[in-house]
């Protein structure tokens, strides 16, 4: 009789020891793909890092400038030695800074045939370590792009020395046009790459190149194997871990593609990795089965009676987090399994929030980043002070005001007010009298033949406003709503709220816009996920979506009268601040 209730202990004992080693298998699974993601964010981390690098100089109109003078001028007075040193010191910088850079490398025409480098300064491709850095570009030349290549940089042609390194290239593009200036290359040093995936706890990782189908850094596998691997990604991706034979040993592997980049990340380790603890488990569950079968006889009622309290106290724990209930005080008792399973049910709860935790956390700080890089990506800091020495040059020379200083005055109060601490809050007024501003320079250019008219409604003036939405939306409209002629014409700007929201418009008589250009622009503004290559109405219309989210609206549309008119509504955010701290971000000057 008291054997039925110890076979039946048996019996329990050994689903136990299934589930468990199930259980335990999945969360080793669990454990690789987490470590993974973290290696993976670290290397995308640097990636967009040297990616940003290139595009913030590749756009800043004042480094193309600086790079075709100092290429083709040489060094020949004091002041081209003074932009070749300030130009290579901010790259210098930029190197040193980041552990991972091996160097940075620029190149514009010149009768020379130099380019400048980090490494060995102003230098011709004849006599550079670096000389076939240029090779293939030219296939790039109509790319606003960038592109990536594998490549080895030999710095003694004498010895069998060679840095392996990944470039992150993007055309250097000149000042108010897309036009090809030249080219820039920002070097990721594979040798740190390699440093940083090492192997830890028995996991290998390897980076892979998705176009050529080749690995740029990571544990060493043959064609077949890397063929293997990248067929997970091919096939598409992987819910779970999968096996895998590397060099002759089977592994359990998993895959994770870059968004952004075309790269691809893997991790493996050994199968026997990820069973030995399920093994071992089941091992000690093997024990105890045999134990209780032993002594069942003796402690079948008693152990059933302590297992039921043992059930019902994890039953409430589960219960408790699954539906995210606060979890009930633990029940202290003499068995040990409890409590272990207790305080093991409650610490994967407690990881569980706090990875959720840091995913929102990680989400703002990209949302913020992205934010500050679409109003920050024109920063030259010596500008500011430069237009100004020039507008009093001006005057000195003219003996008083005249229309060149005026010029300088005014392009001066656009870049003090775009210049300013993009988190400064800022009102309609200062959105309206920044436009005007630029309305007035454009008035100079080309004379009265651009005619301005505002439709301003005093109530929005206070309210706050993300900076330098307007001044773009008419910059459009001149660029392309008079294009390819003399500008003429009538440009209409409009502000006023309703409904608890600010509209914003600007309106051309102009020729309007094409209908496959019009498709275009819509799919542009309703794809989140497209980068704003330029400042523009794509880009004004995201940092719009980043500051209110879906609560933010752009529109355009072909007028009936001819023309086109784009109009922006956000959400009142009430007053912007108090007129000191407005004062105070319009009015601040670059150190």
């Amino acid at each position: 009789m008291a054997l039925i209730p110890a076979c039946f202990f048996v019996a329990l004992g050994l689903a136990a020891m299934l589930i468990t080693q199930g259980v335990a298998r999945r969360s080793l699974e669990d454990l690789s793909e987490r470590s993974l993601s973290q290696v993976a964010a670290g290397l995308e981390l640097v990636f967009r890092e040297a990616d940003s690098l290139a595009l913030g100089a590749s756009t800043d109109p004042e480094f193309a400038k600086s790079l075709e003078y100092s290429l083709e001028a040489g060094i020949g007075r004091l002041a081209d030695l003074k932009i070749s040193q300030g130009l290579q010191s901010s790259l210098a910088s930029a190197v040193n800074s980041r552990r991972y850079l091996h160097s940075i490398c620029a190149y514009a025409p010149n009768a020379e045939g130099s380019y400048l480098s980090t490494v060995e300064g102003p230098v011709s491709l004849a006599s550079s370590m670096d000389s076939r850095w240029l090779e293939g570009t030219e296939s790039h030349v109509d790319s606003l792009a960038p592109w990536t290549v594998a490549r080895s940089i030999v710095p003694f042609p004498s010895l069998s020395l060679s840095i392996p390194v990944l470039s992150f290239y993007r055309n250097v593009i000149g000042s108010a046009t897309l036009e090809r200036k030249g080219v820039m290359a920002v070097n990721v040093d594979l040798r740190y790459i390699e440093g940083f995936l090492e192997g830890q706890d028995g996991y290998r990782y390897l980076l892979v190149d998705r176009r050529t189908r080749s690995a740029l850094a990571g544990f060493p596998c043959s064609p077949a194997e890397l063929e293997a691997l990248l067929g997970w990604l091919d096939e598409g991706p992987a819910e779970r871990a999968r096996p895998v034979t590397i060099g002759g040993e089977r592994q359990l592997g998993a895959a994770l593609a870059s968004e952004r980049f075309p790269f691809a990340y893997f991790v493996v380790a050994p199968a026997a990795t990820f069973h030995r603890s399920s093994r071992a488990i089941g091992g000690v569950a093997v024990a105890f089965a045999l134990t209780a079968f032993a002594l069942g006889s003796l402690l079948v009622l008693d152990m059933a009676r302590r297992n039921a309290r043992l059930l019902d106290g994890i039953m409430d724990i589960v219960e408790a987090a699954g539906s995210g209930k606060p979890l009930p005080a633990l029940r202290h008792s003499r068995n040990e399994a409890l409590n272990y399973i207790s305080l093991s049910v409650l610490r994967t709860f407690v990881e569980h929030d706090y990875y959720k935790l840091r995913l929102r956390e990680r989400e703002y700080l990209q949302r913020s980043l992205e934010l500050r890089a679409l109003q920050s990506q024109m920063n030259p800091h010596f500008l500011f002070n430069t237009l100004t020495t020039i507008g009093f040059k001006a005057m000195s020379l003219a003996e008083g005001p005249n229309g060149v200083s005026r010029m300088v005055e005014l392009l001066s109060s656009i870049l003090r007010y775009a210049l300013a601490d993009p988190t400064a809050p800022v009102t309609v007024r200062d959105e309206l009298e920044n436009t005007r501003v630029y309305c007035e320079i454009q008035t100079i250019r080309f004379g009265d033949g651009l005619r301005y008219s505002w439709r301003v409604d005093e109530a929005v003036l206070g309210l706050g406003c993300p900076r330098l939405v307007l001044q773009p939306l008419v910059e459009n409209a001149i660029e392309h709503g008079f294009a390819g002629g003399a500008k003429r014409g009538a440009i209409a700007v409009a502000a006023s709220s309703a409904g608890g929201r600010v509209e914003l418009s600007v309106e051309d008589d102009g020729a309007g816009i094409a209908d496959e250009a019009l498709a275009e622009l819509e799919r542009r503004l309703a794809d989140e996920s497209a980068a704003a290559e330029h400042l523009g109405l794509a880009n004004t219309f995201k940092r719009l979506r980043l500051t209110y989210g879906e609560e933010a609206a752009c529109a355009a549309a072909r007028r009936p009268e001819g023309g086109t008119r784009i109009s922006l509504s956000f959400p009142t955010p009430g007053p912007s601040s108090t007129p000191e701290d407005l004062s105070r971000s319009t009015s601040g000057r670059p150190g």
